[in-house]
Parts: structure tokens; sequence; C-alpha cells
């Protein structure tokens, strides 16, 4: 389901610690024009261990009653360092082969409940998607024809 709200609420946290990132997955795909159902909110963050602190920061202000330690190599050593409690967000600093820097020039923003929210555009959304799983499979193909309408 999509709750841009919750969204706005996760981003705000972000915004206000300094976390570079971008909104990507199911979010970015609905932020795009491309609404599915998604169990959580994918952040792609900066691979710099500053940025990563800052985050470990705010996954411990949205998910207060996690008593896990978390530190950067958590975020670092795995594919997605997934946090659930009402809502699952899932921090990675590469979705597939996409990661922060090589989507950096194809960032875009949308304001929701006044929150900036960069999200993955098109371009990068795709790349990110180009894997075996049959949801990102479905996601590419809609996202493409998008795309072209777009063009």
């Amino acid at each position: 389901m999509i709750d841009q709200s919750r969204l706005a609420d996760i981003c705000a946290i972000l915004n206000r610690h300094g976390v570079v990132y971008v909104v990507a997955g199911g979010y970015a795909c609905a932020l795009n024009g491309h609404v599915r159902m998604t169990e959580d909110i994918d952040i792609l963050l900066l691979d710099e261990t500053e940025n990563l602190e800052k985050a470990i920061l705010c996954i411990r202000e949205i998910f207060p009653s996690i008593n896990d330690e978390i530190i950067v190599a958590d975020i670092r050593d795995n594919v997605v360092l997934k946090v659930a409690d009402d809502i699952e967000v899932d921090f990675s600093i590469k979705a597939w082969t996409m990661d922060y820097s090589g989507a950096q020039s194809d960032i875009r923003h949308r304001v929701i409940d006044g929150v900036d929210i960069p999200f993955l555009g098109l371009d990068s959304l795709i790349k990110s998607k180009d894997t075996l799983r049959e949801i990102d499979q479905w996601d590419v193909r809609v996202l493409r024809e998008i795309q072209k309408r777009g063009r």
C-alpha cells in the first residue's frame, strides 16, 4: 500500500538529520506514475561513513523500540538492512547495480505534506529494477511505457 504521509514522515526525519539518500523501489515507482502495492519503503543511501552514521541515528528515531545495536557495517555488509515495526523501511547502499552516486543525475523531487522527497527518476529506477524478480520485471515493463509516453 502506498502511504504517502508515512513516506513524508520518514523523509522528514532523514532530511532533518542531513542524510543523503533517495527513495527507491515501490514508492519511487508510484512517484513516477506506476502505483502498485508495496510493503516497504526503500531508502538508497550515499555510501559515506558520516552519512551512514546519520542514517543510523534516524533509524533509532524512526524505530525507538529497536534495542539491537546497528553499526555502519550492518548497512555496508548486507544487501539490505530491513528495519520493521509498524512499517518496514529497507536501507541499502545499492539497489541492484544502482548506487546513490550513479543515480545522482537522475534524482527527482516531490513535496508531500511539506516535506521534500528525493526519488529515483525513470532511468535510474529502471536500472535499479533490472533483476530476475518477477515484480521488478513487471515494474520495468510499466516504467518503460511511462517513459515512452513522456518523451
